[in-house]
């Protein structure tokens, strides 16, 4: 058969596989990370990071064989693989049903850095300038999540009742409270490039460990198979 031809038979199941994937990637990320990031330092950021940063390190194939091994082997609530049932033509239910749990797991596999980066953005936003400001006037919390946080980078408003010392550009506690605020930021800055020696280790060491991992499966292939040989 000609690579056309397969390319053509191929690319879009592929396509369909990637593009349901990152949509429920991304629609996650946005979620979680909002919700992560409207708290920071709550019980649900903990979780929400810590479960983002444990997956992040989960190697992809070892995600792909234990969700197919558990919810299409174990438990049969998902079918296998292909696109519809052996010697039967593809439909939408059956598309549907194949779908769901390749597309759910290359999802996840993409879903850390997604939701680890729209969280710190809304952490970020949720302690900037603006909403601070909003905050001082006593606009409660549901009015200046969903709208504020997004306008972050707009440049503070000045009421007359002295809003510019709320917002650091005057004298008195308000500028304090934001030079504080500041030094806490830099300080935060500088414990993060503190901690990237401690990153860069557990990288090489996840690293190594998948290739060990590789090079065991490798040959425990080449023991138990006596069809394989290990002459190039």
């Amino acid at each position: 058969m000609p690579v056309s031809e397969v390319f053509a038979e191929r690319l879009p199941w592929t396509l369909l596989l990637s593009g349901t994937a990152l949509a429920v990637a991304v629609l996650s990320a946005l979620v979680w990370g909002t919700v992560a990031g409207l708290r920071p330092g709550s019980w649900s950021d903990r979780v929400i990071t810590r479960v983002g940063v444990l997956v992040q390190a989960v190697p992809p194939f070892v995600l792909a064989l234990g969700s197919v091994t558990v919810f299409a082997v174990v438990l049969r609530w998902a079918p296998v693989a292909g696109a519809a049932a052996p010697g039967e033509a593809p439909t939408f239910g059956g598309v549907v049903t194949h779908l769901v749990l390749p597309a759910c797991t290359l999802a996840l596999t993409q879903l850390p850095w997604l939701l680890l980066a729209v969280r710190t953005a809304v952490a970020r936003a949720r302690g900037s300038e603006p909403v601070r400001a909003a905050r001082a006037r006593g606009v409660s919390p549901p009015g200046w999540s969903p709208v504020t946080c997004c306008r972050s980078r707009s440049p503070p408003r000045h009421d007359r009742g002295g809003a510019a010392a709320r917002t650091g550009r005057g004298r008195g506690a308000g500028g304090g409270d934001l030079r504080l605020a500041g030094h806490r930021r830099r300080a935060g800055l500088l414990g993060a490039v503190a901690r990237l020696p401690l990153l860069a280790a557990l990288t090489l060491a996840t690293t190594a460990v998948v290739l060990l991992g590789s090079l065991l499966a490798d040959s425990a292939y080449l023991f138990l198979d006596p069809r394989v040989s290990a002459d190039v």
